[in-house]
């Protein structure tokens, strides 16, 4: 048994020292003559890690059609999740599209322009105390597939003195980062 367990070992030593390219052959290189363009149809949407409290509130994603203004949220698009800590495990949502703090979400888009809101109603929050004692919506994005962003992030907004104020941001620009994502003013 230990003979064969060392051959098989061998065998895939073996394979995989010559299954790659040698550096000292002439390597072709394709780019000049591929047409590189930016993956129209996958965007991720990432909210940073916030306050451990701050990261249970949840916030809503929807995508309006800028064409027929009709909510596509669950027509257009087809989206799953991942938590930043475990990159590479994709999980499926179950029933409404969300983000808590430390998620990503990589969406499949279909072709168009859409505007993107999240939005937290004030039954959701979690009973986190804010100025904002209604439901906490963002800034419209608006997203086109054609001149498309790879990544956009969602952050809470705060008060001039740093505290949350019940609020979204959604931008094309990385938040500053220190412990925890600093909230936006």
């Amino acid at each position: 048994m230990r003979n064969i367990i060392i051959l098989i070992f061998l065998l895939f030593s073996y394979s995989l020292l010559f299954s790659q390219q040698s550096p000292a052959l002439p390597q072709t290189d394709n780019t000049e003559t591929q047409d590189l363009k930016p993956n129209w149809w996958s965007l991720i949407i990432y909210r940073p890690e916030n306050t451990e409290r701050m990261n249970d509130v949840r916030c809503w994603i929807k995508f309006e059609d800028m064409e027929t203004g009709q909510d596509v949220t669950y027509t257009k698009l087809k989206a799953d999740y991942a938590w930043v800590s475990t990159p590479g495990w994709r999980h499926k949502y179950q029933k409404t599209y969300y983000l808590s703090g430390g998620m990503c979400m990589h969406i499949n888009l279909k072709r168009g322009k859409y505007k993107i809101t999240v939005y937290t109603p004030k039954e959701k929050n979690n009973r986190f105390k804010t100025e904002n004692n209604g439901d906490w919506t963002s800034n419209d994005f608006y997203y086109d597939t054609e001149n498309p962003a790879n990544v956009i992030w969602v952050v809470p907004t705060a008060n001039e003195n740093g505290f949350y104020n019940g609020g979204w941001l959604i931008t094309g620009k990385s938040p500053q980062y220190y412990k925890f994502a600093k909230p936006v003013f």
